[in-house]
C-alpha cells in the first residue's frame, strides 16, 4: 500500500490532498500546476525516448546549476579543510535532492497530460511510481553523490570542478523512473480501453511485446521475467504478465516496447488518446 505521505511537497504547494488525486476529482488541477510542453503518449517512433533524454538532461542541469553553487561555497572559504569541504556538501545536499524529486514529478505528470478525466486507477499508479523514484533519490542517488564528493575530497582532491563533473553520470540514470512510468500508464489506459470495449460488445485487441533491434535484451531472473521470454503477440492488456521496464530483469535500462493491433496494423502505445 502506498504512503500518502509520499507527495510531500508535490501536492502540498498546491493545496491538494492525496485522496482527491486518487478519485481523478483534482487531477487536471494537478496537472496545469506541473505543466510541461504537450506530451504525446501515442504512436510517434521515438518521441518517449525523447521525453526519457530530455528528462536526463533536465536532471543533469538541476545537478550542474547545484554542484556550481557548492563548488562557489567551498572555493568561498580560504584554505577549507576536509571536514568543512564535508560539512558544506552534506548541508546542501537536501536542496538538491528536493529539485531533483521536483523535476521527476513534473515529469511524472507530464505522461497524463493529455489523457481525458484520469481514473483513480491512473492516479494511484503515479502516486506509486512517485514513491518508486523517491526512495531511488534518496536511497540510491544522494548518497552515491555526496558520499562520492566526500570520499575524493578525503582522498585529497584539490580540483572541486572535476570532482563535481566526475558524478553527472549519476542524476541522468535516474530518469528510468519516467520509463517505467510510461509503461504502467499505458497498461491502465489499454485496461480501461478494454472495459469499454468490453461493454460496448466490442473484442479486446491483440498486443505485442516489441524487442528493440539495436538492444541487448534480459533473461528471466528471481523474480523477474526476462525480455527474451516475455517476446511475442497477446490476446489483451490483461493478458500481460509485466509491461517493460517493470517486472523485468533489465528494470528501467528495459528498451522494449508495447503495440496495440489497430485494424492491421500495428500501433505503439493506447490508439485513441
Amino acid at each position: 500500500m502506498i504512503n500518502l505521505r509520499a507527495t510531500g511537497d508535490w501536492l502540498k504547494q498546491s493545496g491538494i490532498k492525496a485522496q482527491e488525486l486518487l478519485d481523478g476529482s483534482k487531477v487536471q488541477e494537478a496537472r496545469s500546476l506541473f505543466a510541461l510542453p504537450k506530451l504525446d503518449v501515442r504512436s510517434k517512433t521515438g518521441i518517449w525516448e525523447k521525453q526519457n533524454a530530455r528528462l536526463q538532461r533536465r536532471l543533469v542541469r538541476v545537478y550542474d546549476q547545484w554542484s556550481r553553487q557548492t563548488r562557489l561555497a567551498i572555493e568561498a572559504i580560504p584554505g577549507a579543510t576536509k571536514w568543512q569541504i564535508e560539512g558544506i556538501v552534506r548541508r546542501s545536499a537536501p536542496a538538491l535532492q528536493a529539485r531533483l524529486q521536483q523535476t521527476i514529478d513534473v515529469s511524472l505528470l507530464g505522461l497524463i497530460k493529455n489523457v481525458p478525466n484520469p481514473s483513480g486507477a491512473l492516479g494511484f499508479t503515479l502516486l506509486n511510481q512517485r514513491k518508486v523514484a523517491a526512495e531511488a533519490i534518496s536511497s540510491s542517488l544522494m548518497p552515491g553523490i555526496t558520499n562520492g564528493l566526500v570520499s575524493s575530497v578525503q582522498a585529497g582532491a584539490t580540483d572541486f570542478r572535476q570532482v563535481f563533473r566526475a558524478l553527472r553520470f549519476r542524476p541522468a540514470q535516474h530518469a528510468g523512473s519516467h520509463w517505467v512510468a510510461l509503461f504502467e500508464v499505458q497498461k491502465i489506459l489499454g485496461l480501461e480501453r478494454e472495459q469499454h470495449r468490453r461493454l460496448n460488445g466490442q473484442a479486446a485487441e491483440r498486443v505485442k511485446w516489441v524487442l528493440d533491434p539495436n538492444a541487448v535484451h534480459c533473461s528471466d531472473s528471481p523474480g523477474h521475467f526476462g525480455c527474451i521470454g516475455l517476446a511475442g503477440i497477446y490476446n489483451s492488456w490483461g493478458a500481460l504478465p509485466a509491461v517493460p521496464a517493470g517486472q523485468v530483469t533489465c528494470r528501467g535500462n528495459c528498451r522494449c516496447v508495447i503495440a496495440v493491433e489497430v485494424g492491421k496494423r500495428w500501433v505503439r502505445g493506447v490508439p485513441g488518446l
